[in-house]
């Protein structure tokens, strides 16, 4: 997520950075809705929205969506934070991450 923000870091790892085009919705997203400018809110922020994007992402696929509408298939997005080993959780019909047990 750090290299989502600042890019330019990442003009020597041109794999990673191509790994993290997905992420650009989440970038497109985060600097849309505002909010706190500090880069530890902007970082958790875009974390969250970039797990968001990745589970909207998987219900295109053919596969997955068929899995989904026959109820054989559940998509979860979970962020752990390493420093704290805590595990949030994304309720989908909250729109909200909450931690997990």
């Amino acid at each position: 997520m750090h290299g989502l923000l600042h890019p330019a870091k990442l003009n020597d790892l041109p794999a990673t950075n191509r790994w993290l085009r997905h992420g650009t919705e989440a970038v497109r997203r985060l600097q849309r809705d505002g909010g706190p400018t500090d880069e530890a809110s902007v970082l958790h922020r875009l974390t969250r929205l970039n797990v968001v994007v990745q589970m909207e992402n998987l219900r295109t696929h053919p596969s997955v969506r068929t899995a989904v509408a026959n109820g054989a298939l559940q998509i979860h997005g979970w962020v752990y934070d390493i420093g704290t080993g805590t595990v949030q959780a994304y309720d989908s019909a909250t729109e909200a991450f909450s931690d997990f047990p």
